[in-house]
């Protein structure tokens, strides 16, 4: 499989009549902060086993297992990879469908343990 890369176009020359500032953005600090109740915790996933991360649906040598063919996409990271994921018994659809480290990261759930459930 060919590999993909983002950084074929360049930038360091811009076109005529772009031009490229140095922007600094700051983000002023929120009148808000955020405050998370025991409801919330019990919103977040239990695993009961761990899950480790960048392992399922890799090569021994770290690369991610792309797969055009036989790969099913994440519905967070819109990769198609091999490797565990969630599905929907009832209508199979993508939507909804997470590969393992992304159900980990996002939801702090266990793929293998979500889809018992």
């Amino acid at each position: 499989l060919t590999r993909v890369s983002y950084t074929e176009m360049n930038l360091s020359t811009p076109k005529k009549g772009n031009t490229v500032k140095d922007v600094e953005i700051r983000i002023p600090e929120g009148l808000k902060p955020e405050i998370y109740t025991e409801d919330h915790a019990k919103l977040l996933g239990d695993c009961k086993t761990s899950w480790t991360l960048f392992v399922d649906g890799f090569h021994e040598d770290g690369e991610r297992i792309y797969d055009p063919f036989n790969g099913k996409t994440c519905h967070q990271c819109r990769q198609k990879t091999l490797g565990h994921r969630t599905h929907c018994s009832k209508c199979n659809m993508v939507q909804g469908q997470f590969c393992g480290d992304c159900l980990y990261m996002r939801y702090g759930e266990n793929v293998m343990e979500a889809n018992q459930n």
